[in-house]
């Protein structure tokens, strides 16, 4: 399958209350066009760092029924991959091979696994490919 990981990010600056931010103007332009496209994809790592982020660190914090709501519009309008044991394995090789922190290397693994050749994200370096997998910050 093709496609974009869309990391959590992206999915915080996206879901920003309408404002004058130009990340969260160009994080709404790149999800709303990777879900008219139907190839849109996040891991339960990001649904989890979102809702984390949402409940501890926006001010004022969501509530918990909010991000509910919100995970489940994100459930709907994207493909949720799920992590196993090898995910977790080939993030490893990921921090031995390419210096990866532990959870970026979860990112790549799982985009790498299920044949995903896109990371959209800013914190990686923009252009940068590896093992096929492109990395892409659509904030820039």
């Amino acid at each position: 399958m093709s496609g974009a990981l869309v990391d959590t990010n992206i999915l915080v600056y996206a879901y920003e209350p309408a404002g004058a931010d130009p990340k969260a103007i160009k994080a709404k332009r790149t999800l709303s066009e990777r879900v008219l496209a139907g190839d849109g994809y996040v891991s339960v790592q990001n649904l989890a760092e979102l809702s984390s982020v949402c409940l501890t660190k926006l001010r004022p914090p969501l509530p918990p029924a909010t991000v509910k709501d919100l995970v489940r519009d994100i459930r709907t309008a994207l493909t949720v991959l799920q992590p196993n044991a090898s995910t977790v394995e080939a993030a490893l090789a990921g921090v031995d091979k390419h210096r990866f922190s532990f959870w970026d290397a979860m990112l790549w693994a799982i985009a790498k696994e299920n044949s995903l050749n896109e990371v959209l994200s800013e914190d990686f370096q923009d252009g940068r490919v590896i093992e096929g997998v492109r990395f892409t910050n659509p904030l820039k």
